[in-house]
C-alpha cells in the first residue's frame, strides 16, 4: 500500500496558526510541533503548513450543520 503524503494547508490572507489549527480540528501547539521552523509572527500568504494526517477540515462539517439548522421565521 502506498504511503500517504503529509496533509498540507496553504495559508490565505487573514489566517493564523490558531485559525488553521481549529479549522482542521487540532490545536495550535500540535500544529507548531508539525511545523517547527515556522515563525507564527511571520506567516505569509501561500505558505504551506503541515497538518496531522488524520484530521479532516472541519469547515465542510460546519457548513453542512449550519445549512441544516432551521432559521427563525421572520414576523409578517
Amino acid at each position: 500500500m502506498p504511503e500517504r503524503a503529509p496533509a498540507k494547508h496553504t495559508l490565505r490572507a487573514g489566517e493564523s496558526i490558531r485559525s488553521v489549527a481549529y479549522l482542521h480540528g487540532t490545536t495550535p501547539l500540535k500544529l507548531m510541533e508539525l511545523n517547527p521552523y515556522t515563525d507564527p509572527s511571520a506567516l505569509k500568504v501561500g505558505q504551506a503548513l503541515n497538518l496531522p494526517p488524520s484530521h479532516a477540515p472541519l469547515w465542510p462539517f460546519l457548513a453542512r450543520l449550519l445549512w441544516r439548522t432551521p432559521r427563525a421565521e421572520q414576523p409578517p
